[in-house]
């Protein structure tokens, strides 16, 4: 079992939880990405992961990250271990943010890595796909299109890819 696509997204959003000033690089022993964290609509902190296997650097209260936390976890995040597990026992507040605000960079990036594709392409999952898996249509998105794909599919379309980011970012 994998973690689904883009939950941190979605439950972050669902929480009030945004990450901005998201930047990244390769460095010599992974990827190193810092951003600010909004709650609410405030800033409330910073996040950075300076990419050397190291823990996440968090600077947000601990009153602020747990009521992050309670957010994100009603709106059904679940961290998940190096292999794709999900944690069965609590994670301390730490290991908390050091999970969610790394999978969140992760989502975050990668859907405005694709938001370009999605001006001249229609994505959609499809339910029985593995995780991850995505089909990519060589056409504009749009509501004739989004009809004609789910009716030609059936109910297997789980979402469409290019409604998800838009609502998301």
């Amino acid at each position: 079992m994998t973690a689904p696509m883009l939950i941190s997204l979605q439950t972050a959003k669902a929480a009030g939880v945004q990450l901005k000033n998201l930047r990244s690089c390769q460095s010599r022993d992974g990827e190193a990405w810092s951003a600010s964290v909004y709650f609410q609509g405030k800033k409330v902190g910073s996040v950075c992961d300076q990419g050397c296997g190291g823990p996440v650097d968090c600077d947000v209260p601990d009153s602020v990250l747990q009521t992050i936390r309670t957010g994100v976890e009603a709106a059904g995040y679940i961290a998940y271990d190096w292999e794709g597990k999900p944690y069965e026992t609590p994670l301390d507040l730490l290991a908390f943010a050091e999970f969610f605000f790394a999978d969140l960079s992760c989502d975050t990036e990668w859907a405005k890595r694709m938001r370009p594709k999605l001006k001249t392409k229609t994505i959609l999952r499809m339910k029985d796909a593995p995780e991850g898996e995505v089909q990519i249509y060589s056409v504009t998105f749009g509501p004739e299109v989004k009809e004609r794909l789910a009716a030609r599919h059936g109910g297997n379309v789980e979402f469409f890819l290019n409604e998800k980011i838009n609502d998301l970012l």
